[in-house]
């Protein structure tokens, strides 16, 4: 009896969570990618509150490295099928009112929920960052980016640069690596440059931009070089070497490289973001196409279930670690009571809204009949 209510537990969490593993073009590693990416943030937010599962695991200073992996997987997964629609010749006028659609619902109704939870929270003087209807209007019309809210304007503005590359790879490379590789090095150069120079604003996507390219230059890299990737040496390599970009990673963390004085700056230093992003990049790439350690542990189930609900997850955690933070929990019961308040809260989010606007497709039109 328990075992088959067990089975019959586990088949629905699949079909709540995981309902894209049947899909050929599905990679469940990546999934487990943005379960880290979020597991980096919030982890780094609960420590900057003093709030730790032990005291050695302090990972202050992670908040924007889990956010670099976050611009860098979208830029990759997104251009990754745009670039397909392009090279098949399929990137009509529906596939692109469908794309637009989709990025819309995929982060304005909960960006939009989020906002006025924020700001009801401020109204009973339990968190205080959004405080009044005209801050929630700066923030949709993508003016403002408080608290967590600064990487939404970054990449929603990203979706629409990115088919403009797409399209451009397209029309005048010919999806020419060599040449693509020339073109993203350039903006990649200026981005960097102005951000050192000028000090760009923190919502800029030309901030970032070099963030978001690296994922780009690796999903065209993918798809031009397939046969390459498939190869069993590539695959031993790139898990080895997976690994050891992931270390370097780790050594860049603020706790451990002032505990080892290494000569690492701040994640959020102007252009060493890219340091991150050509890292993370070859970590995606080890883990996609590596048979290792590393994409054994991001398909671990845990992994793979923070990274679906990660959206949801990254907009509402903070207010619950404010809230618990000044609460009279004790202390080593604080950052547990963090973790499962916020994980119901996005697990409904996600199934409530996220899920079910995920589904909407504008259909296509039935061609007329001819008269005859």
């Amino acid at each position: 009896m328990l075992a088959e209510i067990s089975r019959m537990m586990k088949t629905r969490f699949t079909q709540w969570f995981f309902p894209r593993d049947h899909e050929k073009e599905h990679f469940r590693a990546l999934d487990g990618l943005r379960g880290l990416a979020i597991l980096l943030v919030v982890l780094s937010h609960t420590s900057n509150a003093g709030l730790f599962f032990h005291p050695l695991l302090d990972f202050h200073g992670t908040g924007k490295i889990g956010v670099f992996l976050f611009f860098m997987l979208s830029a990759y997964l997104l251009d990754r099928q745009i670039a397909q629609r392009f090279r098949a010749e399929k990137a009509g006028s529906h596939y692109w009112k469908n794309y637009f659609l989709r990025r819309f619902l995929r982060i304005y109704p909960l960006f939009l929920l989020a906002l006025i939870s924020w700001w009801m929270l401020n109204e009973t003087g339990y968190f205080k960052v959004i405080s009044s209807l005209q801050e929630i209007a700066d923030h949709l019309l993508l003016l403002r980016g408080e608290n967590v809210f600064w990487s939404v304007p970054v990449e929603f503005k990203y979706y629409f640069l990115s088919p403009i590359l797409m399209w451009f790879f397209h029309r005048f490379l010919r999806w020419k690596l060599q040449k693509i590789i020339m073109v993203i090095s350039l903006l990649v150069a200026v981005s960097v440059a102005l951000d050192v120079l000028l000090g760009l604003s923190e919502i800029s996507t030309l901030k970032y931009l070099s963030v978001f390219l690296c994922g780009t230059l690796l999903s065209i890299y993918e798809l031009v070089q397939q046969d390459k990737l498939r190869n069993n040496r590539s695959s031993a390599l790139l898990e080895a070497l997976g690994v050891l970009f992931a270390l370097m990673i780790v050594l860049s963390f603020p706790t451990v490289s002032e505990a080892f004085s290494l000569p690492f700056p701040p994640p959020d230093a102007p252009g060493f973001y890219l340091f991150y992003a050509i890292l993370w990049a070859l970590v995606l790439l080890a883990a996609k196409h590596g048979k290792g350690l590393l994409r054994f542990l991001l398909q671990l189930r845990i992994m793979r279930f923070l990274g679906v609900i990660s959206f949801s997850l990254y907009l509402f955690h903070m207010p619950v670690i404010s809230i618990i933070q000044r609460s009279a929990i004790p202390n080593p019961v604080k950052v547990y009571t963090i973790w499962i308040i916020s994980l119901a809260i996005a697990s409904f989010t996600y199934l409530t809204v996220e899920r079910p606007l995920s589904r909407i497709r504008l259909k296509r039109r039935a061609a007329n009949p001819v008269n005859r």
